[in-house]
């Protein structure tokens, strides 16, 4: 019989005191690790469960959907983040207060050994405030209409509370995104984790052959520091990417959208959709405004650019291998234009105008919010005087930024 903690891979230690749930479990649904914050909330040990299957103990954790989306992330490697909404009451231990625990889950597919096979990793973020301001903000924009031009104070004050519920919910929403950014460390990191694997094989063979010389010891240890500073610079890249801007300051946006892309393109090229960049401009093309909130918008873009491409796949619309993404920058006497076109699927006439609303999502809840294009508008055109929309092409979609200079 299996020791419970002989699967406990310390890889996980990390994440032991992180304020968010982790799980690992492998294809049969078998718990690997269960984080200290899972046993706070939950009330369940980790000596209880490590080694069981998860669905022993919780008999409402695991429904029939539950199970088909981790066996669908097993399958094709797209994580899924499921809606607070719905499953709010996955985590039965409420809060202190007597309030229900409000979760986000994200699944994720992560690999398991060199021999291809992987296990899951759920992460479960408490969005009870999140959820809350949500309601609340829903409330506000209820009471907003009802208000009539006599009540000029209130309608200050309402203004007030929208703007910050909506400076909360982008805060907040990079939480809800990093389930996504994880699953984009993993493709980054796969391949220098698998050439540092080869290394060590090679040197067990060189040892066994006589082949241990100065030489050989300095090419392995420079090829695989190069290894190791690649995937350090992957964890400083997602650091930077969620640090936000405190105040407006010049940038270059060539370096922004390729450090964008950097996020992305691990994850891109895993589903063979080609990204390219380009620029008529032979300056640096500099603007003011908030560096990491416009990477953020351009993350958001590329993220509907390739589920626009996948859907086309599953449609027949395109091959399965094909899909391009191209980022072009010019400039425009006082402004300085991005456009992001992708080949994928045409967002219907009837709905085009209303992507960038709140809320609206053409995604099944379990995959999208309806607040990423949201947000994007607003960090675009409120907090860096810009424009941000979209419009079909004859082959796809395209994503326009434009960023005023003169201001």
């Amino acid at each position: 019989m299996m020791n419970k903690f002989e699967v406990i891979d310390e890889r996980y230690a990390l994440f032991d005191y992180h304020p968010a749930g982790h799980c690992v479990l492998n294809k049969k649904m078998t718990v690997l690790y269960w984080n200290k914050t899972l046993e706070i909330w939950t009330g369940i040990s980790r000596d209880k469960i490590v080694g069981t299957v998860i669905e022993s103990h919780f008999p409402h954790f695991l429904s029939q959907s539950y199970s088909d989306f981790m066996k669908m992330v097993l399958k094709n490697g797209i994580p899924i983040v499921l809606s607070p909404q719905i499953h709010k009451y996955l985590i039965p231990a409420p809060l202190p207060d007597g309030r229900f625990r409000y979760q986000s889950t994200v699944i994720n597919r992560i690999p398991a050994n060199e021999k291809g096979e992987f296990h899951l990793l759920l992460i479960l973020h408490d969005v009870t405030t999140l959820s809350e301001a949500i309601e609340r903000y829903r409330g506000t924009l209820k009471k907003y209409r009802e208000l009539n031009q006599h009540l000029d104070q209130r309608v200050k004050e309402e203004i007030e509370s929208h703007q910050q519920a909506e400076q909360f919910i982008i805060h907040q929403s990079k939480l809800a995104a990093m389930g996504e950014m994880i699953g984009a460390i993993a493709h980054q990191w796969r391949q220098p984790l698998n050439a540092l694997g080869l290394i060590i094989q090679d040197i067990q063979d060189a040892y066994e052959f006589g082949e241990l010389d100065k030489e050989y010891f300095d090419n392995t240890v420079k090829e695989s520091l190069n290894q190791i500073q690649f995937m350090s610079k992957t964890i400083d890249d997602f650091r930077d990417f969620y640090k936000p801007s405190k105040k407006k300051e010049s940038f270059i946006i060539m370096q922004a959208v390729n450090s964008a892309v950097s996020i992305q393109k691990a994850q891109l090229k895993h589903n063979n959709i080609n990204i390219m960049i380009s620029s008529e401009s032979k300056g640096g093309l500099t603007v003011t405004g908030y560096p990491n909130e416009f990477k953020q918008v351009v993350v958001n873009i590329l993220s509907n650019a390739g589920s626009a491409i996948l859907e086309a796949r599953q449609e027949g619309l395109l091959g399965k291998d094909d899909g391009d993404i191209l980022i072009n920058l010019l400039e425009e006497r006082d402004k300085i234009i991005i456009k992001i076109h992708n080949t994928g699927k045409s967002i219907p006439a009837e709905i085009i105008d209303r992507i960038f609303e709140p809320y609206f999502t053409t995604k099944n809840m379990a995959e999208g919010t309806g607040i990423g294009l949201y947000m994007s508008k607003i960090i675009i055109e409120k907090h860096m005087n810009g424009r941000l929309y979209a419009d079909n092409q004859k082959n796809g979609v395209q994503f326009t930024i434009e960023l005023f200079t003169d201001v």
